[in-house]
């Protein structure tokens, strides 16, 4: 059952596109009663979401490394605020706080957030559904890198076995996250 979902993405808003994005799936992680769990920051993406999930009522743990460069990006108004001494500890109290994880379009620290997560996940130190929404393909090379270098894998029946879910639109990831609720999946 997801309760919780960690979200990586992007500290930039990106297009218009990506900030609608943001909205519906912030928006639907509310209308499901999940509590958004993030890394903690106010501008683009992530802020996008922490504000539209707060605008409806929504729970939003941020996450936030002790990093004075950063301070001012720190989200001062959301549910509640963990301060982590650096970026490997804030991504481990993510994965601590989150029953699925959801990535969204972003850059350098999100692909990393993601790695981070598929390799755990590979290795059998969690089982806990990973999402990647490859809005209007936004992840397209990864995907395709994925399958090419074992992130994807082949079962016994010859059936496609990947360490993710990837997604294409926030609808059909409303959808993945109520089948899993509703033991479907």
């Amino acid at each position: 059952m997801i309760k919780s979902i960690g979200i990586f993405c992007g500290a930039r808003s990106g297009t218009g596109d990506f900030v609608d994005l943001a909205v519906r799936v912030a928006t639907y992680l509310c209308e499901l009663d999940i509590t958004i769990v993030y890394g903690g920051g106010n501008r683009g993406l992530m802020g996008v979401i922490a504000d539209t999930a707060l605008s409806l009522g929504g729970r939003v743990v941020g996450i936030f490394p002790e990093i004075s460069l950063i301070e001012s990006e720190r989200h001062t108004g959301i549910s509640e605020t963990i301060l982590t001494p650096c970026l490997f500890s804030r991504k481990h109290m993510i994965i601590e706080r989150s029953d699925a994880f959801l990535t969204l379009p972003g850059g350098y620290g999100t692909l990393d957030e993601f790695f981070e997560i598929v390799v755990a996940k590979k290795l059998g130190l969690h089982s806990k559904p990973l999402l990647l929404l490859n809005h209007k393909n936004f992840w397209k090379g990864i995907v395709e890198q994925g399958e090419e270098i074992g992130l994807c894998e082949l079962d016994s029946s010859g059936m496609s076995s990947c360490h993710y879910t990837v997604v294409n639109n926030a609808d059909e990831m409303r959808e993945l996250i109520v089948d899993i609720n509703n033991q479907k999946y």
